[in-house]
């Protein structure tokens, strides 16, 4: 089980459910498919849960963040514990013997097959994306940021204060999943807009897909699942009292954000979770 969680966490993360029986072939062997919930004996739920947790959180380093055992109880042909492993950020992990880290750690990954050991290149890939992935992320939006203010954009912008939006998945610098824009520039258009809310034109470009509106403004996606919004409309004051008091309508900014955020964040769970059902 140990090397099964850390497997799914080292690679893209994933469901174990404990008290289902898996088919087998002539041979006897695991087909990795369901077969029957047989439940957990006379073993209760709870003690299960707390066997389990004791185990994960003694015999993994660095602990798993967001790692959940829960127990599902309501079904007729019996309990079942489901542990929830997240896609990682902070590994590899390892599993240790006895709880210490000196004597045989090994480190797991998932494939199609299976669990696999972490050959030295898999090894040095992981840690080094693992410490990196921040500054690069970081690096991406002073880069992107850097040629918005030198004129370097997908259409002209006007010379005035600019509203800059950048969504990046962690996923793009560590474990990229390709996208299909082509097929996804419906849902792209329609679900994501622009920040001012304005109806916008799209197009192709050698990063991506373009949307655009009349007012200067765009939306770009990156063929990584990136997406950079910029808006130039939104920032400029408008009179509350006529040559008294202005404002910026930040309570506006701030909806048309999260919903943006809201929807792209549905459409990556989609896009990303039909990936990794192919990998799993």
């Amino acid at each position: 089980m140990r090397a099964d969680v850390t497997s799914f966490a080292n690679a893209f993360g994933g469901d174990i459910i404990i008290g289902i029986e898996e088919d087998r072939d002539e041979q006897n062997k695991k087909l990795g498919t369901p077969k029957k919930i047989c439940g957990l004996g006379e073993k209760t739920a709870d003690d299960e849960k707390l066997r389990i947790n004791e185990i994960l959180r003694s015999r993994i380093d660095p602990l798993i963040p967001g790692l959940q055992v829960e127990a599902v109880t309501d079904i007729p042909d019996g309990k079942v514990i489901v542990i929830r492993i997240p896609k990682s950020y902070i590994g590899p992990h390892m599993l240790l013997e006895n709880g210490n880290s000196r004597q045989n750690p090994y480190f797991y990954t998932r494939s199609s097959s299976g669990n696999q050991r972490m050959d030295v290149n898999e090894l040095r890939t992981a840690f080094t994306q693992s410490d990196d992935i921040t500054d690069r992320i970081r690096r991406f939006r002073e880069q992107r940021i850097s040629m918005i203010l030198s004129g370097d954009t997908p259409i002209s912008l006007a010379d005035e204060p600019k509203l800059i939006l950048h969504i990046v998945p962690v996923s793009t610098f560590q474990l990229p999943v390709p996208i299909d824009i082509v097929q996804e520039e419906r849902n792209i258009r329609n679900d994501l807009g622009l920040i001012d809310g304005t109806s916008s034109y799209s197009r192709f470009n050698l990063d991506g897909l373009l949307t655009y509106g009349h007012n200067p403004c765009y939306l770009q996606f990156f063929k990584n699942g990136t997406i950079e919004a910029v808006d130039t409309n939104n920032l400029n004051p408008y009179e509350i009292n006529p040559g008294v008091v202005s404002a910026i309508p930040s309570l506006k900014i701030e909806h048309e954000i999260a919903k943006m955020f809201s929807n792209y964040r549905n459409m990556m769970i989609r896009l990303y979770s039909t990936s990794i059902c192919c990998h799993a």
